[in-house]
Parts: structure tokens; C-alpha cells; sequence
């Protein structure tokens, strides 16, 4: 979840976008929520432990970045 730390503004679009791909993609609630109502108080704790809720954000991410600059000449 490393990428939940910085700017409020990347992480307001972050996580819009993720919203946005959840809905494109339902399939992806049923495991997600899975693992949230099973992990979320190891999650709590540690910081760790939802990989596929940390896969899906970075992922949206990958696919739909805050920021992109294309240096050319």
C-alpha cells in the first residue's frame, strides 16, 4: 500500500480511478471483499497482508497514472 503515500490529490484520483476499474470490472468485488472481511485486522496491525486489494490499486494505476510526462524533443 506504499502507494497510498503522496500527494492528496494523486491519491484522490488513485483511488478514483480504482473505483471507476472495480466498477468496469465486477467480477473483482467478490474477491476483493473476500479478502478485506478476512484480512483487514492483520491489516490493521501490520500495514501488510491484502495483496490482491494491493494488486488492484497498482494495477488501476498502472493503467490509468495520475501523471505521465512525456519528455521529447
Amino acid at each position: 500500500m506504499a502507494i497510498w503515500f503522496g500527494s492528496v490529490h494523486a491519491l484522490s484520483t488513485t483511488i478514483t480511478f480504482a473505483i471507476h476499474d472495480l466498477c468496469i470490472h465486477p467480477e473483482y468485488v467478490a474477491p476483493l471483499r473476500q479478502e478485506m472481511e478476512e484480512g483487514y485486522a492483520d491489516f490493521e496491525k501490520t500495514g501488510l497482508g491484502l495483496p490482491l486489494v494491493d494488486s488492484f490499486i497498482k494495477e488501476s494505476a498502472r493503467l490509468t497514472p495520475v501523471e505521465s510526462s512525456k519528455k521529447s524533443l
